[in-house]
Protein backbone atom coordinates (compact mmCIF):
# COMPACT_ATOMS: atom_id res chain seq x y z
CA UNK A 1 0.00 0.00 0.00
CA UNK A 2 1.26 3.57 -0.99
CA UNK A 3 0.26 6.84 1.22
CA UNK A 4 1.99 8.88 -0.52
CA UNK A 5 5.31 9.41 1.50
CA UNK A 6 5.03 6.17 3.38
CA UNK A 7 4.65 2.73 2.06
CA UNK A 8 3.30 -0.09 3.57
CA UNK A 9 3.70 -3.64 3.11
CA UNK A 10 3.34 -7.00 5.16
CA UNK A 11 6.32 -7.59 5.40
CA UNK A 12 7.90 -4.92 7.27
CA UNK A 13 5.01 -4.39 9.48
CA UNK A 14 6.22 -5.30 13.08
CA UNK A 15 4.97 -8.19 14.71
CA UNK A 16 6.18 -7.83 18.05
CA UNK A 17 5.32 -4.57 20.89
CA UNK A 18 9.18 -4.47 21.00
CA UNK A 19 9.69 -4.12 17.59
CA UNK A 20 6.95 -1.27 17.56
CA UNK A 21 8.32 0.48 20.02
CA UNK A 22 11.65 0.50 18.28
CA UNK A 23 9.86 1.99 15.06
CA UNK A 24 7.96 4.99 17.80
CA UNK A 25 11.95 5.65 18.85
CA UNK A 26 13.22 5.75 15.53
CA UNK A 27 10.38 7.81 13.94
CA UNK A 28 10.81 10.14 17.07
CA UNK A 29 14.02 10.42 16.43
CA UNK A 30 14.33 11.35 12.97
CA UNK A 31 10.78 14.23 13.35
CA UNK A 32 13.11 15.59 16.35
CA UNK A 33 16.42 16.04 13.97
CA UNK A 34 14.54 17.76 11.36
CA UNK A 35 15.20 21.97 11.14
CA UNK A 36 12.82 23.35 13.54
CA UNK A 37 10.87 25.03 10.22
CA UNK A 38 10.23 21.26 8.61
CA UNK A 39 9.60 19.87 11.66
CA UNK A 40 6.89 22.49 12.74
CA UNK A 41 5.08 22.09 9.14
CA UNK A 42 5.37 18.00 9.38
CA UNK A 43 3.74 17.84 12.70
CA UNK A 44 0.71 21.16 11.56
CA UNK A 45 0.06 19.62 8.18
CA UNK A 46 0.20 15.50 8.88
CA UNK A 47 -0.06 15.37 12.14
CA UNK A 48 -2.61 17.99 13.48
CA UNK A 49 -4.14 18.41 9.96
CA UNK A 50 -3.89 21.94 8.97
CA UNK A 51 -3.99 22.70 5.27
CA UNK A 52 -1.07 24.94 4.25
CA UNK A 53 -2.98 28.48 4.07
CA UNK A 54 -3.19 27.79 7.99
CA UNK A 55 0.22 26.74 8.35
CA UNK A 56 0.94 30.16 6.08
CA UNK A 57 -0.80 32.64 8.68
CA UNK A 58 0.78 31.34 11.34
CA UNK A 59 4.33 31.70 10.51
CA UNK A 60 3.72 34.63 8.26
CA UNK A 61 5.05 32.64 4.59
CA UNK A 62 3.57 31.60 1.63
CA UNK A 63 1.84 28.70 0.77
CA UNK A 64 4.62 28.14 -1.55
CA UNK A 65 7.05 27.82 1.93
CA UNK A 66 4.47 25.57 3.39
CA UNK A 67 4.93 23.39 0.89
CA UNK A 68 8.20 23.54 0.20
CA UNK A 69 8.82 22.80 3.99
CA UNK A 70 6.95 19.88 4.04
CA UNK A 71 8.18 18.59 1.06
CA UNK A 72 12.01 18.89 2.86
CA UNK A 73 10.55 17.51 5.99
CA UNK A 74 9.35 13.66 3.93
CA UNK A 75 12.14 13.52 2.32
CA UNK A 76 14.52 13.95 5.01
CA UNK A 77 12.06 11.62 6.85
CA UNK A 78 12.38 8.80 4.23
CA UNK A 79 16.34 8.98 4.30
CA UNK A 80 16.50 8.82 7.75
CA UNK A 81 13.49 5.92 8.64
CA UNK A 82 15.35 3.73 5.30
CA UNK A 83 18.40 4.01 6.87
CA UNK A 84 17.24 2.62 9.91
CA UNK A 85 15.35 -0.43 8.34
Amino acid sequence: MNLGWIELTFANVPTSAGAIMLERIWLNAAVASLPSGCRSVFLLFDVEGYKHEQIANMFGCSVGNSKSQLHRARKKLRLLLRANS
